[in-house]
């Protein structure tokens, strides 16, 4: 990891932060990314650990809260990563500069996304958007992510875009590969677009429900506060979202045709299921992009073998 920057700890370096992360869309992001994203490591895990948590703070109450009392280097930390974090998070106009500025010199939006290794033509459908953003591009027919870029740049100063829309064109203009990683399958330390994580932003947009209702399905053990979950869970919701999934699945797998052929070959053995998912790095995505994997090739959400149960009728009862 990188050295820390050095940082000003103060109240009024304090009160700064609190004012300029107020409208923040890191507000709720957990440290441990910003802090990888910012080369320095937080030392605390968990959903709670945000910005969020810290910023509700005065700074004389912040030196007393549980884990940073007693650790002036622990409170430097967190104002460094705020102060980063800050530099990804400028208004939407200066991220179209910044994409401006390099698509004019380097011949366009195709040349900023192949430092990615990411299509200019990469289908916008397969974009993990919400419905507001959706509604953009189906609107303005942006149907490619280069398509988006060039948009993003002609109408920065006419257009109100929608939250998720501008994090992404963020996130590209500062080659955040944690934040693109949210919306489209990128490879995050690697590179390029792959089906593993195609497969996995599907796995994650499903309601939670839905994910341990597929998991117990797959005979995966569940806590009982996710047994409970799933049991309450109305069927025709079930239904839909997985027939929904299974609708991005078949788009992902015609993206990705090569990858698709190799995970057919390997849908029917655990162990090369397992290799081929683990890259998300998120066990329980993992499981949940296995049983969605398996209920698209029609087999066994359980051991893999081809048969009925393994299909979507087969899951659903029918």
């Amino acid at each position: 990891m990188a050295k820390v920057p050095t940082v000003k700890v103060s109240a009024e370096t304090w009160d700064g932060l609190r004012l300029r992360f107020a409208g923040s869309i890191f507000y709720d992001t957990e440290l441990t990314l910003l802090g990888q994203n910012a080369g320095m490591s937080w030392p605390f895990r968990g959903a709670d650990e945000t910005p969020g948590k810290y910023l509700e703070y005065e700074f004389e109450d912040l030196l007393t809260v549980p884990g940073l009392a007693g650790h002036k280097a622990r409170v430097k930390l967190l104002i460094a990563i705020l102060e980063e974090t800050l530099a990804f998070d400028d208004p939407f106009s200066d991220m179209v500069d910044t994409i401006k500025a390099e698509t004019d010199s380097d011949s366009g939006p195709e040349k900023l996304l192949s430092r990615l290794d990411i299509p200019q033509k990469f289908p916008s459908s397969l974009i993990h958007f919400g419905p507001e953003s959706k509604r953009l591009l189906f609107d303005e027919r942006l149907e490619t992510i280069g398509q988006i870029i060039a948009y993003s740049q002609r109408n920065a100063t006419q257009a109100e875009f929608p939250e998720d829309f501008k994090s992404l064109i963020n996130y590209l203009s500062h080659r955040d590969e944690i934040g693109i990683s949210r919306f489209v399958p990128f490879r995050v330390g690697k590179r390029g677009l792959h089906l593993a994580e195609a497969i996995g932003l599907v796995s994650r947009d499903l309601p939670d429900a839905v994910q341990y209702e597929l998991l117990s399905q797959a005979k995966v053990p569940l806590k009982p506060a996710e047994d409970a979950l799933r049991e309450n869970l109305d069927q025709e919701v079930f239904k839909k979202a997985v027939s929904e999934a299974q609708s991005r699945i078949a788009v992902a797998c015609g993206w990705f045709f090569k990858e698709e052929q190799e995970l057919r070959e390997k849908i029917g053995t655990t162990e090369q299921m397992e290799r081929f998912f683990v890259v998300l790095n998120n066990p329980h995505r993992e499981r949940v992009a296995t049983v969605l994997a398996r209920l698209y090739f029609g087999v066994d959400v359980e051991s893999g073998k081809r048969g009925l149960f393994g299909s979507i009728k087969g899951i659903f009862g029918q």
